[in-house]
């Protein structure tokens, strides 16, 4: 998980010779090739009278493309970048704003029912937008949004029974803003004295805004840089680029201008289409992407004092408990294996006498109790036992409403999932037929 990079602009030295978020690391290869090329070239030179020199006239004419291609996908990144940071300040602009106009619009109201409204509504809150720092950071953590313990087992199971295998996460949002929706809705069950209709649309108004940053943030990541015009850009660079020392040496005798142009013509051009690379694609691990979940870390201490402020510091703290921030989890590749070994003797056992034995042997499963993925982590991370306010009107919960009903084996949806690409995509076997085959297990 990367962190928010901060640096001291008036500071001209560090500005200039700093590492840490620099393009130096990357760009500095491509220099040392060109470099390396010319002092080829120039040994050729003096010692075999060998010259590869040829007319600068074609670079002349051909700058001018390079030039205008650099600059047009370096500007389409950045509109980019902002773009995708304009998109998250909305997400966590709406999330604050609708947990202040609970907060506002039931002050004076302290029952017990209004009380765990105001909680249910909070937790929905959090959930949704760790939900979409995980749909954001899905290709570089490949975090299914499932397993987010935020979410009650409940609703893990409903963002399982619609998951479509392959999906990264994006219909779970969805799902998720309807809770939200019905949650709020609910207000007229709950509230000693229900909201006012515009107060209500006020409410509906914060979702719909956090669901409009979230198509912002979903276009981006589904829209890539177009390819034609990226090949384009990266042809035109990498010819026009590491033919320059030949260009450079034709009509130059100074061996050191030369180089020292070359090096710096390589950095200017190659740097500038790593920038862009970089600017395209802001959510990830790199130094220079956002910190998505240290932002929205922020929204939550917000939503921990607005409920503070209202119900107590004991609301507060339990609200803190029912929520946990994803840890990563570094699997070696015995683990992996051994996780992914058990998960299949476990489909080809499971109807023999030895799945009795399987089942009765802790010590052997203990070790995976622990992962975030296993039965039990998926048990403690539920912690709330009652239905929120508003479940009893989705189906997707009220199906998972009775408390000792069936058990989701989540070893065997993982390895269900991972395989889905090879063989259930293949035979079109819809996620329906996941779920039974999940349920059946347990």
């Amino acid at each position: 998980m990367t962190s928010t990079f901060h640096y001291d602009s008036s500071n001209h030295f560090v500005l200039l010779t700093q590492i840490h978020g620099s393009i130096w690391p990357k760009v500095i290869l491509p220099c040392i090739l060109n470099i390396a090329f010319i002092c080829t070239l120039i040994y050729l030179r003096i010692f075999y009278g060998i010259s590869l020199a040829f007319s600068p006239k074609g670079h002349a004419f051909t700058s001018p493309v390079v030039s205008f291609l650099i600059i047009t996908r370096t500007n389409i990144c950045y509109a980019r970048f902002t773009e995708a940071r304009s998109g998250i300040a909305t997400c966590m602009k709406s999330c604050r704003e609708l947990i202040h106009h609970v907060v506002t619009f039931t002050r004076n109201q302290h029952g017990p029912r209004t009380v765990k409204w105001r909680f249910d509504l909070a937790r929905k809150n959090i959930a949704i937008l760790r939900f979409i720092v995980s749909v954001l950071e899905f290709e570089s953590s490949k975090f299914h949004a499932w397993k987010t313990p935020a979410l009650t087992e409940r609703e893990k199971r409903a963002l399982i029974s619609v998951k479509a295998a392959g999906d990264n996460n994006e219909r779970a949002l969805m799902v998720l803003a309807m809770f939200l929706r019905s949650t709020i809705g609910s207000h007229i069950d709950y509230l000693d004295k229900p909201l006012h209709v515009n107060q209500e649309l006020k409410m509906y108004a914060c979702v719909s805004e956090l669901v409009r940053g979230y198509h912002c943030l979903s276009r981006l990541i589904d829209t890539q840089f177009p390819f034609p015009l990226a090949q384009m850009n990266r042809t035109f660079i990498v010819i026009w680029v590491f033919t320059l020392p030949m260009v450079l040496f034709h009509d130059s005798d100074d061996k050191v201008s030369s180089v020292v142009a070359t090096f710096f013509l390589t950095y200017a051009f190659i740097g500038l289409e790593l920038v862009s690379v970089e600017l395209d694609d802001p959510f990830g691990d790199d130094v220079n992407n956002f910190d998505i979940l240290g932002l929205a870390k922020k929204i939550f201490e917000d939503v921990y004092i607005c409920i503070h402020d209202i119900d107590g510091e004991e609301a507060s703290q339990r609200l803190r408990e029912y929520f946990y921030v994803q840890e990563k989890h570094d699997y070696d590749a015995d683990d992996r294996a051994t996780q992914s070994t058990v998960s299949s003797s476990a489909r080809v056992l499971e109807s023999s006498p030895l799945a009795q034995l399987c089942a009765s042997n802790t010590g052997k499963r203990k070790r995976y109790h622990k992962r975030i993925n296993s039965d039990d982590a998926l048990r403690r991370s539920s912690m709330i036992k009652s239905p929120d306010a508003g479940d009893e009107m989705s189906k997707l919960l009220r199906h998972d409403l009775e408390i000792n009903g069936p058990q989701i084996n989540l070893h065997h949806y993982d390895s269900v999932f991972a395989s889905s690409e090879e063989g259930y995509a293949k035979k079109d076997i819809g996620i329906h037929h996941i779920y039974s085959l999940a349920s059946s297990t347990s």
